[in-house]
Parts: structure tokens; C-alpha cells; sequence
């Protein structure tokens, strides 16, 4: 039979805008997937956000632990879409919906998938405080993560309790890192990288195996900051092997992304040392990855990515005195952090304008550029006074300023 999609789309959305839950579920993988529409991730989620509305509606008029459990599934998933779209206030508000039925529903129900979902929240809410640069208040969270999913693990056998645990640690690592307490950042990466071992041995499962992938990344980056290249290297070559195995099995969005980054780090390694031919081999390598993610799903995160490979190609010609090659690749990039900027408006996509306009201005002696950069960094300071890296671009910033226009005001 002939497949007509429009039809098919009409005829569920009309299903789905009087309530059918079944019907709401539809658009949502749809217009994630691109089948029958036109890929629209601000589409599936406004759709998500419908379901929902329903799924408490379903919960009210029959309460038990089976519908709270499906409306606490998708708060999360509401809240990951969110998240992908760079809207951290909207992911905020459905992980602290997700917190609220959560707390709830543990005191009134047994099944102790209540007390995991309620730790996600706490895990997710420290998530966003995180990218606002509210450090205090992302540490506070995931405590009182950790400390449920210590409890949790003493009392499961389960390689999911394990791995939550797991997560615990990371996420306090990546904290202590942000705040450059470095060595305690690597003492919860060697925790996390104990459980990601001894999980890794008992289950071939990707997951495992990418969590294993994360620890050496995290312990690569601990390396690289206190200036330990070569141990830097070989955690990145550990973290490249299993990436690039988990690229070739699972093919997924996520794995191709991981063995990306890869790539970038061991150019960050190549460069630090020197050797720019072969930090240009790999960026490149990374690059091909990004822009094919950028042109396959067109999300928030893949575009960062590519604006990122411009960047470090950027940084490498620079170095190299081909200062043409320089200015194309940051002129990309710029377009790509400018165009990012405008849309999600997060405090992340300012700075990655910042870094932006801070490379062409200086590269071209382009004061305007300069002083765009400036303004984001001091705007950026105000907002983050624990974080003293905008502080310290902007004094950078001003010093250029200074040597290139020695007479400006």
C-alpha cells in the first residue's frame, strides 16, 4: 500500500490533541526521529511536555505505583530533552517536578525505583546549577545523591546501583575540577574508576565499557591541567581504544561523539608537545565526525562540537603562522556560537561567543571584536563570582587591548 505521510501525521496529532496518550507518544518519537516529518526536537518536546499533562491526569484519576512510575519516566525524559535543546530553566522545572513526586511518591509506595528516581533528580538539579555556575549549590545536590545512592548500593547486588554510584563520584570530580581543587577532583575519578572497572569485568554491556571510557578521560584531564602530558596521553589513548570500539558496534549518536572528543584531546596532547602536524591529523579526524553529526541531527550539542573542531583548527594554524587559514576557521566558528548564542541564550553559549570574538579580534587586531568579548567576560564575571576564569579572560582581554591600541580610551 501506499504510505501517506501526511495523512498519517494528521491523523494521529488530531488523536493526540484530544488526550489519547498512545496517540501523544507518536509525535514525540516522530518528530525526535525525523519519520514521516520533518526532524523538529522543539516539536517532540512541546509533545513530551503534552504527555506530560497527561500522564498526571492518569495519575490523579488512578493512583498506584504504575502510573507514578510512568510519570516520573517521563518528567525525565522531558527534562533530558531540555536539556539537549540548552533550555536549563525549563530542565529545571520538570527535575524539580520530577524531585517533588519523587519525595512523595517514596513515603507512599514500597518499590524502590521511587528512591532511585529521587536521587536522578538531585543528580540532575546539581546538573543544571552546574551550567548556571552556581558551583555551591550543584556540590549540594549531588551529596545528597551520593549519599542515597551509597545506601542504595550497600543494599543491591544490581550493576545499575553500582553504576549510580559511579555517577555520584564523577559528578563531584567534575565539581572539585571546576572549582581547581585538582587533587581532590582525582580522588573521587579513582573511585569512579574503581566501580567502572569492576563493572566493566562483569558485564560486556557498551554502557559499562563507556563509563570505563569516561574514567580514563576524567583522569586524562586531571593529568593534562597539572601538566603530566605523557600520563595524560596514555589515559586518552586507553579512553581512544574503547571509544573507537564502541563507535564501530554501536554506531550511535553518543559513541561517534565520544570518539570525537577523543580525538580532540590526543590533539591537545600534540599541540602542548609541539607536534602540530600531527594535533591538525587529529582534529581533523574529529572534525569529519562533527560536521557529520551536525548535518544528521542538527541538535544544540552537535553544532557546539563542530564550532569547537573550527576552533582548535584555528588555534593550530594560528600557531603555525597561517594566519588565513586561522581567521577561516574562526570565522566559522563564530558563526556557528553567534547563531547558538541568539537561540538558547545560556550563559555557555555567551562565553563560547566570548572565546570567538577574543580569537578574530586578536588575530586581526579588531578592536571592536575585542571589546565584544570583554563585555560577554565582565557581564559573565558579575554572574559567576566563584567562577575566576571570566575574570581572568577579561583582564586578558583588556591587556590585548592595551598592546594592540595603545591610545583607545
Amino acid at each position: 500500500m501506499e504510505v501517506n505521510h501526511e495523512r498519517a501525521v494528521n491523523l494521529i496529532t488530531g488523536s493526540a490533541e484530544q488526550g489519547y496518550i498512545p496517540a501523544i507518544e507518536k509525535p514525540v518519537s516522530m518528530y525526535n526521529s525525523g519519520e514521516g516529518v520533518s526532524r523538529d526536537y522543539h516539536k517532540a518536546v512541546e509533545w513530551q511536555k503534552s504527555l506530560v499533562e497527561e500522564r498526571k491526569k492518569k495519575y490523579e484519576s488512578n493512583p498506584g505505583e504504575t502510573t507514578a512510575l510512568i510519570l516520573l519516566s517521563d518528567l525525565w525524559d522531558l527534562g533530558i530533552a531540555d536539556l539537549s535543546l540548552r533550555q536549563p530553566s525549563l530542565a529545571k522545572n520538570a527535575f524539580d517536578e520530577m524531585r517533588r513526586f519523587s519525595e512523595q511518591f517514596s513515603q507512599k509506595y514500597t518499590d524502590k525505583r521511587f528512591t532511585r528516581y529521587q536521587s536522578v533528580s538531585y543528580n540532575k538539579l546539581g546538573d543544571i546549577a552546574k551550567a548556571q555556575g552556581k558551583l555551591s549549590d550543584a556540590e549540594e545536590w549531588y551529596r545528597k545523591s551520593l549519599a542515597m545512592n551509597e545506601n542504595i548500593a550497600e543494599e543491591s547486588e544490581e550493576i545499575q546501583a553500582r553504576r549510580d554510584l559511579f555517577i555520584s563520584y564523577d559528578k563531584l570530580g567534575n565539581i572539585a575540577e571546576a572549582q581547581g581543587k585538582l587533587s581532590d577532583a582525582e580522588e573521587w575519578y579513582r573511585k569512579s574508576l574503581a566501580i567502572a572497572e569492576n563493572n566493566a569485568e562483569e558485564s560486556e554491556e557498551i554502557q559499562a565499557r563507556r563509563d570505563l571510557s569516561v574514567s580514563y578521560d576524567k583522569l586524562g584531564n586531571i593529568a593534562e591541567a597539572q601538566g603530566r602530558l605523557s600520563e595524560a596521553e596514555e589515559w586518552y589513548r586507553r579512553c581512544l581504544t574503547l571509544r573507537e570500539t564502541l563507535a564501530e558496534e554501536a554506531g550511535t549518536v553518543q559513541a561517534r561523539r565520544g570518539l570525537s572528543v577523543s580525538y580532540k584531546k590526543l590533539g591537545d596532547i600534540a599541540e602542548a608537545q609541539g607536534r602540530l602536524s600531527e594535533a591538525e591529523e587529529w582534529y581533523r579526524k574529529s572534525l569529519a565526525i562533527d560536521e557529520a553529526l551536525a548535518e544528521e541531527t542538527g541538535t544544540v550539542q552537535a553544532r557546539r562540537d563542530l564550532s569547537v573542531s573550527y576552533n582548535k583548527l584555528g588555534i593550530t594554524a594560528e600557531v603555525q603562522g597561517k594566519l588565513s587559514d586561522a581567521e577561516k576557521w574562526y570565522r566559522k566558528c563564530l558563526a556557528i556560537n553567534a547563531a547558538l548564542a541568539e537561540e538558547v541564550q545560556t550563559f555557555k553559549s555567551y562565553d563560547d561567543l566570548a572565546v570567538s570574538c577574543y580569537r578574530i579580534g586578536k588575530l586581526t587586531a579588531n578592536q571592536a571584536m575585542l571589546e565584544q568579548a570583554l563585555g560577554i567576560w565582565e557581564k559573565l564575571a558579575e554572574f559567576f563570582p566563584e567562577n575566576p576564569k571570566y575574570r581572568r579572560f577579561a583582564e586578558i582581554v583588556k591587556k590585548a587591548i592595551q598592546v594592540l591600541f595603545p591610545h583607545s580610551d
